[in-house]
């Protein structure tokens, strides 16, 4: 796709929705705090610092046991033995890393089905450590997802910018989510230039089909929000062929948009087809 214009100085009062208090349920904001990127930098140092820490003694553990050795000839007990600790000390750390990958799917699920326990369960894993760097930020991930859901647009904008500036490493396959996440959150918060920046580098990545329609549909609200008409009618028929396989209400809605964008380019003729479209698909209101 071709690259947008460079966005106006436009301003926008960010729009920032809140979720309805459920009184069975334990305030969100009690069970898993505001993001914080000064916390989660915090968290990783730990995380590495215990790790450096871990082969440190490991290190010691193992020229000790070797020195030991050497002194007492035909005596492998001292060797034996730091081996087991070896093991026993590697078992624990990867035992904990373990453990919290197997609730992330879990965890997963319960912020797809929207349930209450979710901010539970998110902030017992959080609360873990040492943890591997790629997986703390995927648990991270998964807090962008939650407040996603929860239409909290800044704070969503914010965990995506802060995760996006480490190394992802093994789970860098959730860079093309978090980046599509940050182009809506900052839409949503009025944000011309953060969208221009953030889709300037989803448009760098290998995206699933997915992922492409979800772009092309965040370009378009874009593009036409910001006036750059003609260029969100370049290769229409392309773009519609990514939006027609959208469910039918945001399929419509996206011909609406466009035929915003055909009426102010004087493409009359086409603005009334897209817009016959749209009402054909989502009907009146």
């Amino acid at each position: 796709m071709n690259e947008s214009p460079h966005p106006t100085d436009t301003s926008a009062a960010a729009r920032e929705g809140g979720t309805e208090a459920v009184p069975s349920a334990p305030s969100p904001d009690r069970v898993c705090p505001s993001f914080s990127p000064e916390a989660l930098r915090r968290q990783l140092v730990i995380d590495g610092g215990l790790w450096w820490l871990f082969r440190i003694v490991l290190l010691a553990v193992l020229c000790f046991a070797l020195i030991d050795s050497g002194r007492r000839e035909g005596s492998g007990i001292g060797l034996s033995v730091a081996l087991v600790v070896l093991v026993g000390l590697w078992m624990v750390y990867s035992l904990m890393s373990a453990r919290v990958a197997r609730q992330i799917p879990r965890i997963t699920e319960m912020i797809e089905t929207e349930s209450d326990d979710a901010d539970l369960a998110l902030a017992g894993a959080l609360g873990r450590r040492p943890l591997q760097q790629s997986l703390r930020l995927l648990l991270y991930h998964r807090l962008a997802m939650l407040r996603h859901r929860r239409r909290r647009f800044g704070e969503v904008a914010a965990i995506c910018q802060e995760v996006l500036a480490h190394r992802l490493g093994a789970a860098r396959m959730i860079r093309p989510h978090l980046l599509l996440m940050l182009v809506e959150s900052r839409l949503e918060c009025g944000d011309q230039w953060g969208t221009w920046a953030a889709l300037g580098q989803l448009r760098r990545c290998r995206l699933s089909l997915m992922q492409l329609i979800q772009l092309t549909a965040l370009q378009t609200r874009y593009e036409v929000g910001n006036g750059y008409f003609t260029q969100a009618l370049h290769e229409l028929s392309q773009k519609l062929a990514l939006i027609e396989l959208m469910p039918a209400p945001q399929c419509g809605l996206l011909h609406a948009i466009l035929a915003v964008a055909a009426r102010n380019s004087s493409q009359q003729a086409t603005a009334d087809w897209l817009q016959r479209r749209a009402e054909l698909l989502c009907g009146p209101e």
